[in-house]
């Protein structure tokens, strides 16, 4: 287990792309492990470094890698759960239970509730939580509230996984199914496994990785963090990851090390953005003007509802005195989940056009299932 750490921007990604080049021109595997997002850029990256030859290089997902796996020694033997099997497997789970709820009998069969609770049941699988584990945890508390909730929690959850496992797989599993799949396998023996983008992994990811381990020639992983035993709050979810990884390692009687560690000053970037960060981590304060020098800049907003407010604000100053057009502003947000009602509504009273642009199932379009 080799760990390459660094802040952002240090060339963490650039070093990981010429040791698989190295590899790969020595007739070695190499594997990278990457959010799904980043998956295609990372392959034209690799693409254009090797002039078109990338040999036994492979850029994955950790759902994509999972496919792979189990398309080559098995593991799936019903079909993937779709979003809507999901709602329809947690209804007939709730009719299954609802003779022992009392907290949860009033919403257990309203639609907003049905999607709440899928989200539950995919966020406990992600943390690891199984529903025995969820009832223990209900059983130690005192009488009250939080004990009734856990418990019939765990009452759902475990039936909703009884009846997903009778007629699908939940694609959620694939990653856990496929490390079940790996001990023994062979699958990784030689190749070099490279892990870059993430400052966190998920329970089933964990497990993947430990069986990695196991079974590669070598387990690299990239971490935004100045060094694996860093104090800077900003770094804590990839050191908490580090420390976890090293102690599933110490457990394999794996060693671990850390390959190269990446100094702040070797960061490149722009300095403007470079210059807000240092000063958003306490590293001096800009000065008079820091704004327009700097072409950022923060706002701390007490509640959703005020931040998109100041957003609205924002972009009217700008179309009003400053020539901007509405075309040319975009909003970007990390997860437009909490803000689907909220934008359209404040920016209908502020008078601003705008397009919500959503990731979305193609056969959730009416013009698309026509033609499928």
């Amino acid at each position: 287990l080799r760990f390459v750490t660094g802040a952002a921007r240090t060339g963490k990604t650039t070093w990981i792309h010429g040791r698989m080049t190295e590899i790969s021109a020595a007739g070695g595997r190499a594997v990278l492990i990457v959010p799904e997002q980043s998956s295609f850029s990372n392959e034209r990256a690799l693409y254009r470094r090797l002039d078109g030859h990338t040999g036994k290089i492979d850029v994955v997902s950790f759902t994509r890698l999972s496919e792979l796996i189990l398309r080559e020694l098995g593991g799936i033997t019903r079909e993937l759960m779709d979003p809507a099997a999901a709602s329809l497997m947690m209804s007939l789970a709730l009719e299954e239970v609802k003779d022992e709820l009392s907290v949860y009998r009033r919403n257990a069969f309203g639609h907003g509730f049905l999607a709440r609770l899928a989200d539950a049941a995919a966020e406990a699988r992600n943390a690891g939580v199984t529903p025995e584990a969820l009832a223990a945890f209900s059983m130690a508390q005192p009488d009250g509230p939080l004990r009734e909730k856990t418990f019939e929690l765990s009452l759902i959850l475990d039936a909703y996984r009884a009846v997903v496992g009778r007629s699908f797989t939940d694609p959620a599993d694939l990653v856990d199914i496929a490390a079940k799949r790996l001990p023994g396998s062979g699958y990784f023996a030689g190749a070099a496994v490279f892990v870059d983008g993430f400052y966190s992994f998920t329970a089933p990811e964990y497990h993947l990785l430990e069986q990695v381990m196991a079974g590669a020639e070598e387990l690299c992983v990239s971490l935004c963090c100045d060094r694996i035993l860093s104090k800077e709050p900003a770094f804590q979810p990839a050191v908490k990851a580090a420390e976890r990884l090293m102690r599933i390692a110490a457990r394999n009687g794996i060693p671990a090390e850390t390959a190269v560690r990446f100094p702040d000053q070797d960061r490149h970037g722009s300095p403007s953005a470079l210059a807000f960060e240092a000063a958003a981590r306490g590293e001096g304060a800009p000065g008079p003007g820091a704004e327009k020098q700097l072409g950022i800049r923060a706002y701390l907003a007490p509640n959703p509802q005020e931040e998109i407010r100041m957003v609205a604000a924002s972009i009217a100053a700008l179309v009003r005195d400053e020539g901007f057009r509405y075309r040319d502003i975009a909003v970007i947000g990390r997860d437009l989940t909490r803000y689907r009602t909220l934008l359209p509504a404040v920016f209908a009273e502020w008078g601003i056009p705008a397009f919500l642009d959503e990731r979305g199932r193609a056969r959730q379009s009416a013009l698309l299932s026509g033609v499928v």
